[in-house]
């Protein structure tokens, strides 16, 4: 498991206020939440016009192949893919390093539901693309200390909009039965898996073909799974980031008929 997993606290979120500057010309720059900061897409490219700033702490980057050429930032109200150009983006920002990211300037851009920020993209199948590397310096600022990740713990049926980009967790779920035997993804694209806990809710489990991991077998027991909670055309789906975040070798379950824990 990643640094931190299994703890169940969950995170108090904070209000959406900007603070410091008003983020208009001539007001200094506003630090601005997360969810604040998503809240400004329109569904369409949006270009940051004012001067904001996110700070919060990176819980997934490039170097397990789960996602590459991004780094996800997270703060006390949610999380966002931030996609940046360039290899190794973890020898720079680990997990767990407090960053800023001053967003003027980026865009806005949403793929099947997913929020991310970017630069203009020049690929109109796309709302926004990846940050040149020379200018990574200027958008992303490491600020001092590393922090423990620890994960929300949740059961399936919790989940909710706020989550999405965040790092989550649960317990007493495993692989549903006719994928037993598979790996987590195909060889040839990315693959949906189907988690289910013991009240009979399910939950996408999206895992890249990029991925170092993803041609090993889905685990074949139950127990404890983490990962980034993603959103696509309507459903949530599980973005796993190493395979450690699996600990899942207790005994099988036979989940329950109906989400309200009946048999």
């Amino acid at each position: 498991m990643l640094v931190g997993a299994g703890c169940v606290g969950k995170t108090e979120f904070h209000p959406d206020t900007p603070s410091g500057g008003g983020g208009e010309p001539g007001e200094g720059t506003a630090v601005v939440s997360v969810r604040y900061l998503k809240t400004a897409y329109t569904g369409y490219p949006t270009p940051v016009t004012k001067d904001w700033e996110v700070q919060g702490v990176v819980t997934a980057n490039d170097r397990y192949g789960s996602f590459p050429n991004a780094l996800v930032v997270q703060d006390g109200t949610g999380g966002i893919e931030i996609k940046v150009s360039g290899d190794e983006l973890m020898l720079a920002f680990p997990i767990g390093q407090r960053v800023s990211v001053r967003c003027q300037g980026l865009v806005l851009g949403g793929y099947g539901g997913w929020v991310s920020l970017g630069t203009a993209s020049a690929n109109p199948v796309y709302q926004n693309g990846f940050i040149p590397q020379d200018e990574i310096p200027v958008r992303l600022r490491k600020r001092e200390g590393i922090e423990a990740m620890r994960p929300d713990t949740l059961r399936i049926a919790e989940l909710e909009a706020v989550h999405v980009g965040c790092f989550i967790a649960f317990e007493n779920v495993q692989f549903v039965d006719g994928e037993l035997g598979s790996a987590w993804c195909d060889s040839d694209a990315d693959s949906d898996r189907h988690l289910v806990d013991e009240r009979g809710d399910t939950l996408l489990v999206r895992t890249s073909r990029y991925a170092r991991f993803a041609t090993r077998p889905l685990p074949a027991g139950s127990g404890y799974l983490e990962g980034i909670l993603g959103w696509f055309n309507k459903s949530y789906q599980l973005r796993v980031i190493d395979a450690r975040n699996a600990v899942m070798d207790s005994p099988r379950f036979i989940p329950c008929m109906d989400s309200d824990g009946n048999d």
